[in-house]
């Protein structure tokens, strides 16, 4: 009696495995060998980023209560004035010292950035483009792709204490 392999064999449904001895000994037909592993096909996901990103920054401003009051030094004390932020338009004041969040940072570099790939776009009209300066309008329109579609979830400015 036949096995079931030599029986499909003979039927020509399933070819007759045999080791070509260029693997290691029982393991060239083996589905865990690396040499057997299928790699899976590239599939697209979509992907949220949240990403948490922070700069210190000194600022002047004048949006703060002054009041005076007595520090008890132990030297007597003295009258001293503190300055009260608790009402302060912290984004403001980031803002009027000529600060920029990370939005409007991305929107002025993709302003930069678009005037670039207009300009190899000029050039690439009037003659062929240089090795270098293909590259470099292949970075250039690299970036705008990476800095198009931010959205901002969240901001938030803390005094320094």
């Amino acid at each position: 009696m036949k096995n079931i392999l030599q029986y499909l064999t003979d039927l020509k449904i399933v070819k007759e495995m045999r080791e070509s001895g260029y693997y290691p000994p029982g393991t060239e037909f083996n589905p865990d060998a690396p040499w057997n592993e299928n790699e899976n096909p590239r599939k697209e996901f979509g992907l949220d980023v949240f990403e948490c990103m922070s700069k210190h920054v000194n600022v002047v401003t004048d949006d703060y209560n002054l009041e005076i009051e007595f520090d008890d030094d132990g030297d007597g004390g003295k009258m001293v004035d503190v300055a009260y932020t608790d009402d302060t338009d912290w984004a403001k004041v980031f803002s009027d010292n000529d600060n920029l969040t990370l939005p409007r940072l991305l929107d002025g570099i993709m302003e930069y950035l678009k005037r670039r790939n207009e300009y190899f776009a000029e050039l690439a009209y009037c003659r062929a483009l240089t090795k270098e300066e293909n590259n470099e309008l292949n970075e250039v329109r690299h970036l705008l792709r990476q800095c198009s579609g931010w959205v901002e979830e969240e901001i938030e400015y803390c005094k320094e204490n």
